[in-house]
C-alpha cells in the first residue's frame, strides 16, 4: 500500500509539481504514523562494507531501500524491500563498546563526547528525541567522508529525497558514505563501525535543512 503512493508522489514532485506531489501523500494509510522504526545501516558506498548493530524485540520488519534510481525510482519499487522475522530466541549478543558516543537530537542537534581520531572506531548512536520531519523522516545519521571537491551545500540538498535531485544515484561528487545508523525511536541506542583515515568528515541526518538543525557536523581527523 504504501509504495504505490510514495511513487505517485515522488512523480509529481519530479515533474515540478511539488504540491500536488505532497497532497499525494495524503492517502498514505492512517497506520503509517504507527510504524516504529527499528534502525539499520547508514548509507555506504559502492565497494564499501557498512556494519551496524541493533537491538531488535521478536515480530515482524521489513527491511527496505529508499535511495532513488536515476529516472526517480525508489530502489524500494524495484524489489529492494525484504521480510524479517525475528524470533523469540535471543542471539546472546551483547552491544559492542563503543570508543566514541554520538548523541543526536531534533532540538539539539548531533554531539558526541570526544575528538574523533583516525583508525577502527565504534560510534554509538543514542536518539534523545525523535519526530517526523518535513519530508516525513526520523532524524537518523550518516558518515561521509568528504574529499578537497566536495560541496557541503550539494550534499545538504542530496541527503532530502523529496528534492527531484535528493537520495538520487549517483552521490555528490566527492562524497564517500561510509555508514551509520538509520531511523529508531527515541531512547534507542544503535553501533556502527568505521575505519578512518585523516581527512575530513561530516555526520549528517536525511532531512531537509540539517545545518540550520544542527544535524550537519563537519568535523576533521588529523595524522
Amino acid at each position: 500500500m504504501l509504495p504505490p503512493v510514495f511513487a505517485e508522489g515522488m512523480d509529481l514532485i519530479n515533474e515540478g509539481k511539488s504540491e500536488e506531489g505532497f497532497a499525494a501523500f495524503g492517502k498514505l494509510p492512517e497506520w503509517f504514523g504507527d510504524i516504529i522504526f527499528s534502525g539499520g545501516s547508514g548509507l555506504i558506498a559502492p565497494k564499501h562494507t557498512a556494519v551496524t548493530t541493533i537491538k531488535l524485540d521478536p515480530g515482524y520488519y521489513i527491511m527496505e531501500c529508499y535511495v532513488k534510481m536515476p529516472n526517480g525510482k525508489f530502489h524500494t519499487l524495484m524489489g529492494m524491500a525484504k521480510p524479517i522475522f525475528v524470533t523469540d530466541e535471543a542471539s546472546g549478543n551483547t552491544p559492542p563498546e563503543a570508543t566514541v558516543n554520538i548523541a543526536l537530537s531534533g532540538e539539539t542537534g548531533i554531539s558526541y563526547d570526544k575528538d574523533i581520531t583516525k583508525g577502527k572506531q565504534i560510534f554509538s548512536v543514542y536518539v534523545k528525541d525523535q519526530k517526523q520531519h518535513e519530508n516525513f523522516m526520523w532524524h537518523d545519521l550518516n558518515l561521509v567522508k568528504l574529499d578537497a571537491n566536495a560541496s557541503e551545500d550539494a550534499l545538504e540538498s542530496w541527503m532530502d529525497w523529496s528534492d527531484p535531485k535528493g537520495l538520487i544515484t549517483p552521490v555528490p561528487n566527492g562524497v564517500t558514505f561510509l555508514g551509520g545508523v538509520n531511523d529508531m525511536s527515541a531512547g534507542s541506542t544503535g553501533y556502527f563501525y568505521a575505519d578512518l583515515e585523516p581527512g575530513k568528515y561530516a555526520f549528517i541526518s536525511e532531512v531537509p535543512n540539517t545545518k540550520s538543525k544542527g544535524l550537519f557536523k563537519v568535523f576533521e581527523v588529523i595524522d
